[in-house]
């Protein structure tokens, strides 16, 4: 399924993600894409500078840290163990992932 960086830019606007006009959105949702992808902060800066955006990779790192403090899923603290389990079935004839994650109560 492909991602549609302008729309999703739009959408951290919204959510008030994004506070500075600085950088186009669509950057920063691309540039935060490329580092969950596993690219390095300066790899990522590097990346965007490519696509006529220059950014350092200390702006990249503020994104990041942005992103998770206004965006994070779980509130409490974290359990001793987490089960993950992942299947593959078939939806209209393409192959979809499908996980599920889980806080365990037991060993």
């Amino acid at each position: 399924m492909p991602i549609h960086f302008y729309k999703l830019g739009e959408l951290f606007k919204q959510r008030a993600v994004i506070q500075k006009e600085r950088t186009p959105a669509w950057a920063i949702a691309l540039g935060l894409a490329l580092y969950a992808q596993g690219l390095s902060l300066r790899r990522t800066a590097l990346t965007l500078a490519q696509l006529g955006v220059r950014v350092s990779h200390v702006a990249v790192w503020y994104w990041i840290q942005s992103f998770a403090d206004k965006w994070s899923v779980w509130n409490g603290p974290l359990p001793e163990r987490i089960v993950v389990d992942e299947t593959q079935v078939k939806l209209g004839g393409r192959p979809c992932c499908g996980m599920i994650i889980t806080a365990s109560r037991s060993r």
